[in-house]
């Protein structure tokens, strides 16, 4: 990647961040809930008119907006997001010790994905029987279709209510993961024996059969690496998007992740840990679609580097 891409890309993001973080402050600005009122509420007092002026005045949400979001630009700067209306701790605190649990359990997601992709996508390309590669389909579409808090009732319904497996209060990481990488893992098996099948019928591979290599090995050796190449870039790009889902497991199995802070912080119109989590999200999935830029440019080196 030249230097002049990079500089483009990085004003791109920053321009990226500047809009979706102001669009934050408006969305709460022109929200029909008041958050001073709902903050009142939530401290067990009456939101009269006074008290609702000298709390505004207090977060300084009685300034214009812009002047509002140039003074968040200049603390979040320095890591300064103020504090949780809610909990009233630092939110830069709260995020501390909710990141690591979320990007290891992300992490563990994406790494059962990787197998499992591996796995259902060959085991979709070794069997001959159409019937059968027929129904792992149609199961892969119906796992991609069923909403991510659905599947994590369901697996909470059928290996904690019935069966006993897990803790629902103490669920721990793994669960959680596994719920995250079914619909990710089903799109990708698919994507993944497409490609095989491509892979399989092009005329470099009708060409190393003539030369007696057998299926297997153009499979295991050549057709594999190509595909596996190729849903790269998606792949990475959809990382950001298993950020921006995790909140929903994380809620679902009581998960005390940077997913579960976000969904709290909206039910209670909290309006510091709002705008971190949007920030947060924004450079998560920037950098996801930087990985995925960086991938698709080496693949299209290589591709010139076969021609």
């Amino acid at each position: 990647m030249s230097r002049t891409a990079i500089l483009k890309k990085l004003f791109i993001s920053i321009l990226t961040l500047i809009l979706v973080t102001f669009m934050s402050f408006l969305l709460v600005q022109i929200s029909p809930i008041d958050p001073v009122e709902s903050y009142i509420r939530l401290h067990g007092s009456n939101p009269t008119a006074e008290a609702v002026r000298v709390i505004s005045k207090s977060l300084g949400l009685d300034k214009p907006l812009i002047i509002q979001y140039l003074l968040w630009i200049k603390n979040a700067l320095t890591l300064n997001f103020g504090s949780s209306l809610v909990t009233g701790n630092l939110v830069a605190h709260e995020f501390s010790g909710a990141i690591p649990k979320t990007l290891t359990m992300v992490s563990e997601s994406i790494l059962i994905q990787i197998i499992s992709i591996f796995l259902i996508g060959t085991l979709m390309q070794l069997i001959n029987n159409k019937i059968i590669k027929r129904l792992i389909e149609i199961i892969n579409i119906a796992c991609l279709s069923i909403p991510l808090f659905l599947i994590g009732t369901i697996a909470i319904d059928i290996f904690a209510m019935k069966l006993d497996i897990i803790n629902v209060l103490n669920s721990g990481r793994l669960w959680p993961a596994l719920c995250l990488a079914v619909p990710y893992t089903a799109l990708y098996s698919n994507m993944l024996s497409t490609n095989l099948d491509n892979q399989m019928k092009s005329e470099w591979a009708v060409y190393a059969r003539c030369r007696g290599i057998s299926d297997k090995r153009i499979l295991f050796c050549h057709a594999m690496g190509h595909s596996i190449i190729e849903l790269l870039p998606s792949f990475a790009q959809n990382v950001g998007i298993l950020f921006a889902c995790s909140g929903i497991i994380e809620a679902v199995f009581s998960y005390r992740g940077v997913g579960n802070l976000i969904i709290e912080a909206v039910i209670h119109r909290d309006i510091p840990m709002i705008h971190a989590s949007v920030l947060f999200l924004a450079i998560i999935i920037l950098l996801a679609n930087f990985i995925s830029d960086i991938c698709k440019i080496i693949i299209g080196r290589r591709g010139r580097h076969y021609e």
